[in-house]
């Protein structure tokens, strides 16, 4: 995912309901993040890692599979330029 992007985790659990959910970074509990769907919006290096799921209902607790968030920057440099190779050669950047 690019930095900047978004990232969509979902889960799909059969079973005796109703299911309780619960979403883990790198093994630590991610707050608030309690629903079958986990959405994260504008996306950071920080958020590079891999995340799973602890689903629970009455009878026991499953844990899903790792999913891992790779976070790239399309412009390690920080700007877009592009360099004409033409005559009077000309600089764009954003």
């Amino acid at each position: 995912v690019p930095v900047g992007g978004a990232a969509i985790f979902s889960v799909a659990a059969t079973g005796s309901q109703p299911f309780s959910y619960q979403w883990f970074k790198d093994g630590e509990p991610l707050a608030d993040q309690t629903d079958a769907e986990l959405l994260l919006t504008g996306v950071a290096a920080t958020d590079a890692g891999n995340y799973t799921v602890a689903v629970t209902n009455a009878v026991t607790t499953v844990t899903s599979e790792v999913a891992a968030l790779a976070v790239t920057d399309p412009h390690p440099d920080g700007a877009d330029t592009w360099t004409l190779p033409h005559a009077g050669q000309s600089e764009l950047s954003d």
